[in-house]
């Protein structure tokens, strides 16, 4: 179990910080992937307003200790308005993933592809499988299973908030290999 507690003001469209548990594991092939299997449940509190989110950040590269090229979010929520990078504005796909609800986006950060699920409601209490959000992506918009898995973390991204804390109670991950 693990908390983080900040105070954030300034701009409302931009992440201040990414407090997170990010697992270590050796680079592997998304085709050589079996599973991610993930466990989370929290709880956040603040006074007044905050714009934030709670995700799941994965990425890839082409080789092993290469640029990244893709982002994948999952995002359990979606605080006050926080929105994920997105070209057009629209979902381009909606999932349950998880017993979860989520519409993806898709979008760009620099020369990052990014895909972002985010969930229709906020989601406290969540156990599934990350290795179904890349194959949940369209066949025409998605993440080639020759790219290397490199990094995979969870925690949250303020935007702004006030005396907020999220604590979180129950916490797994893993990547497990074919």
């Amino acid at each position: 179990a693990w908390q983080t507690s900040f105070n954030w003001a300034g701009d409302n469209w931009q992440v201040k910080s990414y407090a997170n548990a990010a697992l270590k594991f050796d680079p592997v092939q998304i085709s050589n992937v079996k599973s991610i299997p993930t466990t989370m449940e929290y709880t956040y509190k603040y006074d007044g307003n905050i714009i934030t989110n709670v995700a799941y950040d994965l990425f890839t590269s082409p080789s092993i200790g290469g640029e990244t090229a893709y982002e994948l979010m999952v995002w359990l929520a979606a605080l006050g308005g926080a929105w994920p990078l997105t070209t057009t504005g629209q979902p381009i796909k909606s999932v349950t993933l998880g017993g979860v609800e989520f519409n993806l986006y898709q979008g760009w950060n620099n020369k990052t592809k990014v895909f972002t699920y985010v969930a229709k409601n906020m989601a406290t209490s969540f156990s599934a499988d990350l290795k179904q959000f890349f194959d949940e992506l369209p066949a025409d918009n998605t993440i080639e299973t020759t790219q290397y898995l490199t990094h995979m973390q969870a925690g949250t991204e303020p935007f702004q908030g006030k005396n907020a804390t999220m604590t979180v109670s129950k916490y797994s991950a893993a990547v497990q290999t074919v």
